[in-house]
C-alpha cells in the first residue's frame, strides 16, 4: 500500500465514520522539503450544548516518512536490493511496516471569552471523570496497547498523554483558562508490496482505521460531557 492508497482509505474511513468534519478538504497535506516526509491532518468539530463556552474539536494526523515511500513505490525486494545487495532480495524476510496515527481532543474557549481558572477540587473531578471515561467507558485506545516481540522486547502500540492546559496570564497577573486537550497515538500496521503476486498478501488497515474512528467518535462525546465540570456556573 503506497501513500496515495492509504490517503484515499483514510479519507473514505473518516467519511464512513460519521465524524463531523470542519468545512473544507478532509485532509490537509504538507511536505517536508528536507526529509521528504509527508504530514497529513484532518480536523473534526463536535457541536454541543456547551457551544457558548467551549469549541469541541479533534485533530487527527499521521506522518508518512521517506523510507515508507521508497518501500511502497516499488516492492520489498527492490528496497532490500538497494540497501543490502542482491543476496538477500530474492526471498526477503521483513516485518510489517507501520505508521503512528495521532489524535488530539481539544476544548477551547471562544476568542476573548476565557473563563476563570477552576479550583483544585474542580480540576480533580474533571480529570477523574475524563480519564475514567477515556480509559474505561468510551475508550480512546484499543485493548492491546503493549506487546512483546519475538526478541522479548516490549512494543508500545498505543498511548495517551495527561490532560494539558492552555492558560493565559493577563497583564494584571490573573490566570484564565483558554482550553484543555489530551493527545493520543496508535500504531497502524500496513501491508507489504511483494514482487511475487503468489505470496500471501498482508491484511490492509481498513478495519484498524474504522475501529479507531469509531472509538474517537464515542470518546468525543465522553470528553464533551466531562467538560460540565469546567463550565462556569453563572
Amino acid at each position: 500500500m503506497n501513500y496515495e492508497q492509504f490517503k484515499d482509505l483514510w479519507t473514505w474511513a473518516l467519511r464512513e465514520s460519521g465524524l463531523p468534519r470542519f468545512i473544507g478538504e478532509p485532509l490537509a497535506e504538507s511536505l517536508d522539503l528536507r526529509s521528504t516526509d509527508r504530514h497529513c491532518k484532518s480536523f473534526v468539530h463536535l457541536p454541543s450544548d456547551l457551544a457558548a463556552t467551549f469549541n469541541i474539536s479533534a485533530e487527527l494526523g499521521f506522518r508518512w516518512d521517506a523510507l515508507q515511500t521508497a518501500r511502497t513505490n516499488t516492492s520489498e525486494g527492490d528496497l532490500i536490493r538497494e540497501l543490502f545487495g542482491t543476496d538477500r532480495s530474492q526471498y526477503p524476510r521483513t516485518e510489517l511496516p507501520w505508521l503512528r496515527v495521532n489524535a488530539t481532543l481539544r476544548a477551547s474557549t471562544l476568542w476573548g471569552k476565557e473563563i476563570p481558572m477552576p479550583s483544585a477540587e474542580v480540576w480533580r473531578n474533571w480529570a477523574r471523570e475524563t480519564l475514567g471515561r477515556l480509559e474505561n467507558v468510551e475508550p480512546l485506545l484499543p485493548i492491546e496497547q503493549v506487546r512483546e516481540n519475538r526478541k522479548g522486547m516490549l512494543e508500545i502500540l498505543a498511548w495517551h498523554s495527561e490532560p494539558e492546559l492552555n492558560v493565559l496570564c493577563k497583564p494584571d497577573g490573573t490566570l484564565v483558562l483558554r482550553g484543555v486537550e489530551i493527545a493520543a497515538g496508535q500504531v497502524i500496521n500496513l501491508p507489504r508490496k511483494w514482487d511475487d503476486d503468489s505470496r500471501k498478501q498482508d491484511k490492509g488497515p481498513h478495519d484498524q482505521l474504522a475501529a479507531l474512528f469509531r472509538r474517537l467518535k464515542a470518546s468525543l462525546h465522553g470528553w464533551t460531557e466531562a467538560l460540565d465540570h469546567l463550565a462556569p456556573t453563572n
